[in-house]
């Protein structure tokens, strides 16, 4: 990702130097002409030409590329951190801390969806805590039942 991000920057500035390299040969070539006879106004109008295709380059590519560029920098330092928030949320759950929710980098939708997940865990937990408690009591019972048969034969 890192790379693409590189390479991307690295072509975006590419064309720029090219386009300059362009105009100050073109910019020599008319230079040359001016000096066969090439009419003044026609190198004047060729070179206005030049600098309007240097500034549109620069305003429609150049720019907008930097922008590109920052703006995926930015979309990967934010993924970076999601994905770190999302790594100790699911390393909690998977400890076993129902009660911690999620953590505090996470999107609200994502967050709402793991503390929704974790109380239907944490419910699910203590029935299955009661419906213990209760086999073990029927248990108790059972035995208690079992003894109370054994003593009176």
């Amino acid at each position: 990702m890192a790379s693409d991000r590189n390479d991307l920057l690295r072509f975006s500035q590419l064309g720029l130097p090219l386009l300059i390299a362009t105009a100050a040969l073109g910019a020599a070539t008319l230079t040359a002409a001016l000096a066969y006879g090439l009419p003044p106004w026609l190198t004047l109008g060729l070179g206005l030409l030049g600098l309007g295709a240097l500034a549109a380059l620069t305003t429609a590519v150049v720019l907008p590329s930097r922008r590109a560029a920052a703006a995926l920098a930015a979309g990967g330092q934010r993924s970076q951190e999601l994905e770190v928030a999302l790594e100790a949320t699911v390393r909690r759950l998977q400890a076993g801390d129902l009660a911690g929710g999620a953590e505090a980098g996470l999107p609200s939708a994502v967050a709402a969806g793991f503390n929704a997940a974790t109380a239907t865990l944490a419910t699910l937990v203590q029935q299955i805590q009661s419906s213990s408690v209760d086999v073990a009591a029927a248990g108790a019972t059972i035995r208690s039942s079992a003894q109370d048969l054994a003593a009176g034969s």
